[in-house]
């Protein structure tokens, strides 16, 4: 069982390769219905003034011990391709502060290591929390906030104060769960989950399991608890489901026997842009044979 793999912007026929293996069990990644936050509290102060107490959501890294000025790559908080093209601002020695939108995370975050940064806060560009899935290696830290202190950062930035944001060494977290309801994408197919088929055009991934704003324990040197997204989320989750249903069947079950219980429990999931629903299902190659249905599967078991 392994995870199908998170750039679902590179298109079809780019699950991770190790998941294309024959009667590999491949994992797709599906939102959660809410957003939990494990958001990091910290401190700024504009043009050296009194503190003030915000809190992030890391989503890659860390940012440990730094005090750093805040530069915007844009100091219009409505711009909805902020950082998608090449960053022409030194960031040398900065945070860039980005807006979400148009293109991936990724992106954005590659555009602003590029330019200089070395840690990057990405701000919301609707009031539903998410956890950004990042797969840039050479950034220390990436971190998510709010549209509201997002916009009210730029504002000062625009209005020519200079913001400084200071981090404690060792983290205190701010735990909310189970979060606001995720109305934009919630149980549907996470954007960043990897499409199929395989190069021999078999299913993958197979199935798919919560992998989008997840909450869970983490490295203790990090805060013990973080939400993180991905479908290597989602594959633990499906692994446990698993091993109940071998429990019950016997450890000597198959693993196309395993796949045909898993594929023939799934409940369809309806497309998703990352904005909206669609009126129409997800392809199979985005989601495979659906969402894992626990407690079909555990229907299964009773009915033989």
């Amino acid at each position: 069982m392994l995870a199908a793999g998170n750039a679902g912007e590179d298109g079809m026929f780019y699950a991770s390769s190790a998941a294309s293996g024959t009667d590999v069990t491949a994992v797709g990644s599906v939102d959660n219905t809410n957003t939990p936050t494990a958001a990091t509290i910290a401190t700024y102060t504009a043009d050296g003034g009194a503190p003030v107490e915000f809190v992030y959501n890391l989503a890659v890294g860390n940012f440990s011990g730094i005090s750093l000025p805040i530069v915007a790559t844009s100091l219009d908080s409505t711009v909805a391709d902020d950082g998608c093209a090449p960053i022409t601002v030194d960031l040398t020695g900065t945070i860039a502060l980005i807006r979400r939108g148009t293109c991936t995370f990724d992106t954005k975050v590659a555009n602003a290591v590029a330019a200089g940064a070395q840690y990057v806060f990405l701000y919301n560009n609707v009031a539903i929390p998410v956890s950004p899935a990042i797969t840039v290696t050479d950034v220390l830290g990436v971190a998510m906030l709010t549209n509201v202190l997002g916009e009210e950062m730029v504002a000062e930035l625009a209005a020519g104060h200079k913001i400084q944001a200071t981090f404690g060494k060792d983290p205190i977290l701010k735990i909310d769960t189970p979060g606001p309801v995720n109305d934009a994408s919630g149980n549907t197919m996470s954007t960043f989950s990897s499409y199929g088929l395989s190069a021999e055009n078999t299913i993958k991934p197979l199935v798919s399991g919560p992998g989008g704003s997840i909450l869970s324990t983490y490295l203790t040197s990090a805060g013990s608890y973080a939400v993180l997204s991905g479908t290597s989320m989602a594959t633990p989750f499906v692994a446990g489901v698993v091993a109940l249903y071998m429990q019950a069947k016997g450890r000597g079950i198959s693993p196309k026997v395993i796949n045909s219980a898993l594929a023939a429990t799934a409940n369809p999931l309806n497309f998703n842009d990352g904005t909206k629903n669609s009126t129409f299902l997800a392809s199979v190659a985005q989601q495979g044979c659906e969402l894992i249905k626990f407690l079909g599967l555990m229907r299964l078991l009773l009915t033989g």
